[in-house]
């Protein structure tokens, strides 16, 4: 049934010229869409933005009344195609596409995936403090507050927030609870975890902020309060990291440990995961385990994130990798060894 799609496109492609309605070019268009996702499930991210170049092409009107006539399957396409466009590197075109649906779109729920790939594109050219500054004006508007500057007061008061949230709540209690519903919270989860990464590249360079650590601690309360998210264990993550950080070894080992189980109850949620995975094999888990042996975990966070096309993501698991092998003294020719067949 795969190929069979692929092959009624590519007669579609070639006998465009009689697409001449409409409503014709918005079938074709569907068809389209639907090779192009199919070819990102597959991690075929060329194949992929081919596909949705050519969905694009055939909804495009005069006056962009395609926003307006087919507004539901342009905001699929053009939203799918900007991930596409960022999976290939081709970060100025997924930018001109993420303008046109915020330009668009008719609600904040409809631009939010527009707002996700402006993230981790911002992020992934470098300009860290755009991407975090974007990330804090959308979660104001999903009613999630965070200041311009995270310093360090009010990291320690997010903590002890959460602490306390925590007191009387085992880890069974966490595992029990029920699934998050409320969309904007599950937009700001998602949100918050995506923007996590540029935060935590900007205070390694002694820069701006802590907004990692205060928007982990917040992804923890929200999870109390509104129930569990494919974004859970990364909060956790997040909250074993500062732990960490203050050397509290007994607190990083148990939520690292509790992050790990979250992301387990979601096993869809491949790209989640390796986020949260990425956290604690960078900062919590050499209290438990040898650091010789997280080269097999960092190179699942690289394969997941090429696969899922979330750049970042194998960015922190190519990088953890290095991080190893200069640690444990081991030589860089090993890089071959584990890489090559990714």
């Amino acid at each position: 049934e795969d190929s069979l799609l692929f092959l009624v496109v590519d007669q579609l492609e070639r006998g465009s010229c009689h697409l001449v309605s409409l409503e014709d070019r918005a079938k074709a268009a569907e068809l389209a869409f639907r090779a192009g996702k199919l070819s990102m499930k597959k991690s075929s991210f060329q194949t992929s933005k081919a596909y949705l170049r050519t969905a694009m092409e055939w909804l495009r009107q005069e006056l962009g009344m395609e926003w307006v006539t087919h507004y539901s399957l342009t905001l699929q396409v053009f939203s799918t195609a900007a991930e596409a466009e960022y999976a290939v590197g081709q970060f100025s075109a997924s930018r001109k596409l993420v303008e046109e649906i915020l330009k668009h779109s008719r609600s904040l729920s409809d631009k939010m995936r527009a707002y996700y790939t402006m993230v981790v594109s911002l992020g992934a050219r470098g300009r860290l403090e755009e991407a975090i500054q974007v990330s804090v004006s959308v979660l104001k508007l999903l009613g999630e507050r965070f200041p311009k500057t995270s310093k360090l007061a009010h990291v320690l008061w997010e903590y002890a927030r959460t602490r306390q949230a925590l007191r009387r709540m085992s880890d069974d209690d966490i595992l029990g609870l029920q699934r998050m519903k409320n969309e904007s919270k599950l937009h700001a989860m998602e949100l918050m975890s995506m923007s996590s990464d540029s935060s935590r590249l900007l205070a390694s360079r002694g820069e701006k902020g802590f907004h990692f650590i205060t928007m982990g601690l917040r992804m923890v309360r929200l999870t109390l309060k509104y129930g569990l998210s494919k974004m859970s264990g990364h909060g956790f993550a997040g909250m074993a990291e500062f732990a960490s950080m203050l050397g509290n070894s007994k607190d990083a080992t148990r939520f690292g440990r509790l992050a790990l189980k979250l992301g387990k109850l979601f096993p869809d949620a491949k790209a989640a995961e390796a986020r949260c995975q990425s956290v604690l094999y960078h900062s919590v888990m050499h209290w438990s385990i040898p650091i010789e042996d997280h080269c097999a975990a960092f190179r699942n966070i690289y394969v997941v994130g090429m696969g899922v096309g979330e750049l970042h993501v194998a960015y922190m698991g190519f990088a953890g990798f290095m991080v190893v092998l200069l640690a444990a003294g081991r030589p860089f020719g090993e890089i071959d060894k584990h890489y090559s067949a990714s």
